[in-house]
């Protein structure tokens, strides 16, 4: 059996770890520790990296980081990300269905998951809009709510 103080340590460890991946999946950062643990394997054994079935950080998958890296660098979008509780709803609507910034329905994806909405893929690009500004709205109605029983 795990003492407290163990679990405690260990939650720790974890914590201090996973600082060093912000805003990502736990299954992007766990990939990417794979892929280092192995490569260092490797490299002590002088040979090539392993190709494992599982798939790698870099490669596309459905959240496609690299698409997230680029959407994350524009600071408009940098911009709505932090300020987006602060502003009107038709504001957001403005913004999301603005081809400049979102010229595709992965960007708007990676959006919702950076905000932490779970999407559908098949989801087209004016639901996945909507399904973003429901659930902005109802997370505002929540916090109303919250607020005033405390």
């Amino acid at each position: 059996m795990i003492k407290t103080h163990e679990l405690i340590t260990i939650l720790d460890y974890i914590s201090k770890i996973m600082s060093h991946y912000p805003n990502k999946n736990v299954d992007y950062a766990l990939d990417d520790i794979l892929l280092l643990l192995e490569e260092k394997h490797n490299q002590n054994k002088n040979i090539k990296p392993i190709q494992t079935k599982q798939k790698q950080p870099s490669e596309n998958r459905m959240d496609n980081t690299s698409v997230i890296q680029d959407v994350i660098e524009d600071e408009k979008i940098k911009n709505l990300i932090d300020n987006i509780e602060f502003k009107d709803m038709l504001e957001i609507e403005a913004l999301l269905t603005n081809t400049e910034l979102f010229p595709n329905i992965m960007t708007i994806r990676t959006l919702a998951t950076n905000l932490g909405f779970k999407i559908s893929s098949r989801q087209n690009k004016t639901s996945l809009i909507k399904t973003i500004l429901k659930s902005i709205e109802r997370s505002r109605i929540d916090r109303t709510i919250g607020n005033r029983t405390s």
